[in-house]
């Protein structure tokens, strides 16, 4: 079989898993399979769902343009229509009947006039009329062409009817053009979190473009931003966009994290022309780059990346090595003094924009963050609070607020989910047992391999898991916490990811299974151990499981 249509948001797992089989999901599979890929189509199933309460009016549930930038517009009515003298229509809840045909010429019309707007350019644009539960009985009356409707009695044929209506085309810069267009238009970003192949990018969406489109509307000079944002706000993708903002105005960037496979993901959507690194791969690769080896053999020893910050301070660093400005993403992971060594790489009066969120401060709490403070004090920056949370489905996000009241969100994903499990182990050999249970029925539900994640709450060297090579019948894709020369740490060969939350912060998965999680105060304000599980829970899209005990003794 050939590469088939992309769709565009790319990832509709969660929405399978929250919600079943829904008719605008199997028009969606329907798409998928039978349109090649020549065609891209964009869809609003995530924001137009009934379950969701948040129906947006004005958008058509599917775009598909082709290599040309031609495009074909899907208006979908599911259920029982009627016909009224004015044509077809829907009634929503016992409401007045909306005809159908109104409402599909206000989005061609709208579609037109803001693509001639934004370019300058006409947009090639028809449109079909897809009712796949719904028989036509006789005329489809004014404002529609019967050979527009696409009915039950000829639903599976709508590929080929998008395909005859909407040749493939040809490559060119309209094609691009449009496809930009939408993107815009359906708010799409990068989703670095996703699984593609090799030449593929995966895109996300988030109303308003989230962080991305509010920083990108912040003028200041130089830019000194302090983002202090939610778990699924958007950090991640904002920081990227602002690293795209700063390439396309001649400047170069220096985009810092925390962790090495967040770091990875970055890069992977970065500019070619901007740095994306750890703090830690910056000093590596600039001392290898003045002719210095570190020895990573020795990196258990307390002092060792003291001893290696203090190399790079007594190293001159060169016009090459600066950057017009720094961008940092896990800000809240990162010591008071590592802006002092980042301001070394960076050139005299830099941008800076700072990603964080302190409820995901799980490496030391309120401590750091008043040494953050000082060091902030005197810089000029300005703060902006971001509480929405585009990832935690509802039912997860109510467990939180439940379970963690002093951790507080603006839960904006519309599925449901499927909540959270859990489970008590009172000894090391229940956890697998039980984690190999809930893999089981994970699967049975249709979550892939893939999409499964296994966390602990505390260090590789005391998890529960850390040496254990399977969980019931799968065997673990875990850390060795040996690493090779380039300090890159090994990972034994698995079905099932296990690793820790230190290391999985700032990226997400279908399912995510916590283990070694202690009891919690009944305190409701922000301690260690909530800050952890916090961080934990909001990694999942769909489900999550806690595993409870056991007591580390």
């Amino acid at each position: 079989m050939g590469r088939v249509a992309e769709l565009f948001p790319s990832d509709i797992t969660p929405l399978h898993l929250s919600l079943g089989e829904t008719s605008e999901l199997r028009t969606l599979d329907l798409l998928r399979r039978r349109l090649p890929a020549d065609y891209a189509v964009y869809h609003s199933v995530h924001w137009s769902l009934s379950t969701s309460a948040r129906v947006m009016f004005g958008e058509a549930d599917f775009v598909i343009v082709n290599r040309s930038g031609e495009v074909v517009i899907i208006e979908q009515k599911a259920g029982r229509l009627e016909d009224t003298p004015e044509g077809l229509a829907k009634r929503y809840d016992g409401a007045v009947p909306k005809l159908v045909a109104p409402q599909i010429h206000r989005n061609q019309d709208a579609l037109r006039k803001q693509f001639l707007r934004q370019t300058g350019h006409q947009l090639t644009l028809d449109y079909l009329f897809y009712c796949p539960d719904h028989r036509l009985q006789g005329a489809v009356g004014a404002g529609l062409l019967a050979d527009r409707v696409v009915d039950a009695t000829a639903a599976e044929g709508l590929p080929e009817r998008i395909m005859a209506l909407l040749p493939a085309g040809t490559d060119g810069r309209e094609g691009a053009l449009v496809r930009r267009f939408f993107e815009n238009l359906f708010h799409l970003v990068p989703d670095i979190h996703a699984h593609v192949r090799a030449g593929e990018q995966a895109m996300a969406r988030i109303p308003g473009g989230g962080l991305a489109g509010i920083v990108a509307a912040i003028e200041m000079n130089p830019m000194r931003l302090r983002v202090r944002g939610t778990a699924g706000s958007g950090k991640s993708v904002a920081a990227l966009a602002c690293a795209a903002r700063e390439v396309a105005h001649g400047r170069r960037p220096l985009l810092v994290c925390f962790n090495r496979p967040l770091a990875e993901r970055l890069r992977a959507e970065a500019p070619a022309t901007c740095e994306v690194t750890t703090f830690h791969g910056l000093l590596d690769r600039f001392l290898a780059s003045r002719g210095q080896c570190i020895d990573f053999s020795t990196m258990s020893r307390p002092d060792f990346w003291g001893e290696v910050q203090e190399r790079v301070i007594l190293e001159t660093v060169p016009d090459d090595w600066r950057f017009d400005t720094l961008i940092v993403d896990e800000g809240q992971d990162f010591d008071s003094d590592w802006l002092d060594i980042l301001g070394l790489f960076m050139k005299e009066v830099p941008h800076i924009i700072w990603f964080e969120d302190q409820d995901q401060d799980i490496r030391y709490g309120k401590e750091a963050g008043r040494s953050i403070e000082e060091a902030f004090s005197h810089l000029g920056f300005v703060t902006f609070n971001a509480q929405g949370n585009y990832r935690t489905p509802q039912s997860i996000a109510t467990f939180i607020r439940d379970l963690l009241p002093g951790l507080d969100f603006d839960a904006r994903n519309p599925l449901p989910g499927l909540g959270v499990g859990e489970h008590q182990c009172k000894a090391p050999a229940d956890v697998a047992r039980r984690v190999g249970a809930v893999v089981t029925e994970h699967l049975k539900q249709g979550f892939k391999a893939q999409d499964i994640v296994v966390l602990s709450l505390r260090g590789l060297g005391s998890a529960t898991l850390a040496h254990a090579a399977k969980v019931g019948a799968f065997t673990l894709a875990r850390p060795t916490g040996i690493y090779d020369p380039q300090g890159n740490q090994i990972m034994d060969s698995g079905q099932i990811r296990f690793d820790t939350i230190f290391r999985f912060k700032g990226q997400e998965a279908d399912a995510v299974i916590i283990t070694d999680v202690p009891p919690l105060s009944a305190d409701p304000t922000a301690t260690p151990a909530s800050r952890l599980l916090f961080t934990a829970l909001t990694r999942a899209k769909v489900r999550a499981d806690i595993l409870y005990g056991p007591d580390p003794g």
